[in-house]
């Protein structure tokens, strides 16, 4: 595999608490391959035989998927070097029902499933480690989830809003997304978003700033929840 994806894989979860020792190790044990996607190009679509484990080393990917109505839902950005997408497929052998898509032009390191699913022969150390780092990419992926049931759980989009302002500050900070990304993470029209993030501004809760929101009044904020 090549080296170039070792940067990405020190901070991954997958390799979480390896040396870069391990890390190598665990990258000759499973001969990944490093490929180049384009702007608007697919790293895998829906109805695809899940084949690979997906690592990302540059740029950013969309999971989405499509309604038999022709709507596109967002489920998850892909931005950070080192995110692993693509992965649950892959472990309960069924087809994509999501696509990922590359937003900008990136680099995807693509490891074997067989490498997770057939007893590759890596020493005991390192095997526990992939699996614990495993079982913690899972876990993460739960909790997103879990977030997002919550927004769209929500009866109004300033109520969906506030739930989602709510968890990125929580969350910590992170990429701001455009507003047709929250929009369809919500699963709530681009207009009406727009409007009811210029109410608020207007009666002082948030503050807009380009892609940035800012909260000016968490008290009120939370109200809303």
């Amino acid at each position: 595999m090549d080296r170039q994806a070792l940067p990405a894989l020190r901070h991954c979860y997958l390799c979480s608490g390896m040396t870069d020792e391990q890390i190598l190790q665990f990258m000759d044990l499973a001969p990944g391959t490093i490929k180049l996607y384009e702007k608007g190009s697919l790293v895998f679509q829906q109805g695809d035989k899940p084949e690979r484990l997906f690592v990302l080393i540059k740029g950013k990917a969309c999971i989405s998927r499509d309604t038999l109505a022709g709507k596109r839902l967002l489920i998850a950005t892909i931005d950070r070097p080192g995110d692993v997408f693509g992965e649950v497929y892959l472990f309960i052998e069924e087809p994509y029902e999501v696509q990922a898509e590359a937003e900008e032009r990136s680099v995807v390191l693509e490891l074997p499933g067989t490498a997770f699913t057939a007893g590759t022969a890596a020493p005991a150390a390192l095997g526990n480690l992939l699996k614990n780092n495993l079982l913690r990419v899972f876990a993460g992926k739960a909790y997103t989830l879990s977030n997002r049931v919550r927004v769209l759980g929500c009866g109004s989009i300033r109520e969906k809003i506030a739930q989602y302002l709510l968890q990125r500050h929580s969350d910590g900070p992170g990429g701001v997304p455009s507003r047709e990304q929250m929009a369809e993470y919500m699963n709530v029209a681009r207009p009406s978003l727009s409007r009811e993030l210029s109410r608020m501004q207007e009666e002082g809760i948030i503050e807009l700033s380009g892609r940035e929101i800012t909260v000016k009044d968490q008290e009120r904020l939370e109200s809303y929840l």
